[in-house]
């Protein structure tokens, strides 16, 4: 994926998330920042792997490296 076609994807699931969670970015503490940016990792990770068609680990929530 292009840096081109990253930006719009990854902000489309940003938002979702914030909006999902209820979460004002201006407003929200460090740890309702470090959530969000984690989930949306995650979903950003598994909606790549979809639309390329792979089966690529994903690193869990908060980990430092994929588990196996």
């Amino acid at each position: 994926m292009s840096a081109a076609q990253f930006r719009p994807f990854a902000y489309r699931i940003f938002f979702a998330m914030c909006r999902k969670f209820g979460v004002s970015w201006s407003k929200a503490s460090e740890e309702q920042k470090a959530f969000i940016e984690e989930i949306t990792r995650i979903n950003y990770e598994r909606e790549t792997a979809k639309r390329n068609m792979t089966a690529k680990p994903i690193r869990g929530f908060f980990d430092a490296e994929v588990s196996v």
